[in-house]
């Protein structure tokens, strides 16, 4: 294999970046925080997608939070590879010089993966949005089948746009000589020599496209949040507006005889009972819709949250070109996305919670499934 000058260069400065002691335990004690939340992460999810499997999908927003727990879970498995070599790197295993091919090869499928978990979250955030904007627009729109085919549609997009950045690296893998620093050389010789396809991906995946679907989740969660807010409001207007009516007509029947208040028992006696059970039905309706905005609405707000340092790092990435792999910023870039991965695993692992406090279905199959244990029949959240 032939080496360039600029090959040359960022070898020599990437192997003094590797021999960095603070660099090797930063990345060891990053991975090992990335195993803490990824591994239980995993478990959970695996728990998220048989509950809402079994919960029978009948609507659009349950197609979407069990794409999600599968998109999730795939993230997590690879994430928890990727980890694990990094914290065999950082240890400077003997075995370990291959590692970094593996760890790079696995970041392809896995930045698959979480910009496929975003998209989904950006796609629940719109549907939510939409559904308190142009609420008649929204039931025709987010079907169960349309939301299946535009799922659908979302991962072959974001797959098509990933596919040459890791086809190419499949080539230049297939071409690569096995010899000193080899993992260094590949990795860098990639970089350089396939600069179309790592440029696109950088600046259309994981810049615009990372900003665009933040700004639509922040829109979207403030449009979800001020009709939420305007829900509450109207229904406490309309519980103390239909106590006063009823104040006054007691009041104003009051003064009547005996055979009124027969006609009253007798005559009305069905009418109250039915209008009873409809404004019971109708409270049950209103609380469960209100659960499902919750609900998409907490998982929107954590996905801004955990999002915001990846595009802040996206944003710095794309006006620093030193800061990738084999430049000035290697060390930096190396132990500033193995937060970003930690982040992402805290992700992963809070959405369970919020379904099981605000989904009442999703709970109550939880607990038909691990009935046999005191603490799921016991535990409140």
């Amino acid at each position: 294999m032939n080496e360039t000058g600029g090959l040359t260069r960022s070898l020599t400065s990437l192997t003094g970046i590797i021999k960095d002691n603070l660099s090797l335990y930063l990345r060891g004690t990053t991975s090992l925080l990335i195993l803490t939340f990824s591994l239980p992460s995993i478990i959970i999810n695996i728990i998220n997608v048989f509950i809402f499997i079994n919960t029978r999908v009948t609507d659009s927003i349950t197609v979407c939070f069990l794409t999600l727990a599968a998109a999730d879970l795939c993230s997590m498995l690879l994430l928890t590879v990727k980890a694990l070599c990094s914290f065999f790197v950082a240890m400077s295993v003997s075995w370990s010089s291959s590692l970094d091919i593996i760890s790079f090869s696995l970041g392809g499928i896995y930045s698959l993966s979480s910009d496929f978990s975003s998209a989904v979250t950006t796609y629940i955030a719109l549907q939510r949005g939409l559904c308190v904007a142009l609420p008649f627009m929204a039931r025709i729109l987010f079907t169960k089948n349309k939301s299946l085919k535009a799922i659908t549609a979302i991962f072959i997009f974001l797959m098509l746009c990933a596919l040459p950045r890791m086809l190419s690296f499949r080539v230049v893998k297939s071409r690569h000589r096995v010899g000193t620093n080899s993992s260094a050389v590949l990795i860098i010789s990639f970089l350089e020599s396939w600069v179309v396809a790592d440029g696109f991906y950088l600046i259309f995946v994981k810049t615009v496209l990372v900003c665009l679907e933040y700004c639509t989740m922040i829109l979207c969660a403030a449009a979800i949040f001020v009709g939420l807010r305007s829900s509450i409001e109207l229904k406490y207007s309309s519980s103390a507006s239909s106590k006063f009516e009823n104040h006054r007509n007691i009041h104003n029947q009051s003064g009547s005889g005996k055979h009124a208040e027969n006609i009253k028992r007798e005559g009305n006696l069905d009418a109250k009972d039915v209008g009873r059970k409809v404004c019971k039905t109708e409270k049950k309706r209103e609380s469960k819709e209100t659960a499902v905005v919750k609900q998409s609405l907490l998982v929107v707000l954590i996905q801004v949250i955990c999002t915001t340092p990846r595009v802040t790092v996206c944003l710095y990435q794309f006006f620093e070109p030193r800061f990738q792999i084999g430049k000035q910023y290697h060390n930096l870039f190396y132990v500033v996305y193995l937060g970003m991965n930690v982040v992402d695993s805290i992700n992963a692992f809070l959405n369970f919670f919020v379904y099981f406090r605000l989904n009442s279905k999703f709970r109550n199959h939880f607990k038909l499934v691990f009935k046999t244990s005191s603490f799921v029949k016991n535990t409140k959240l």
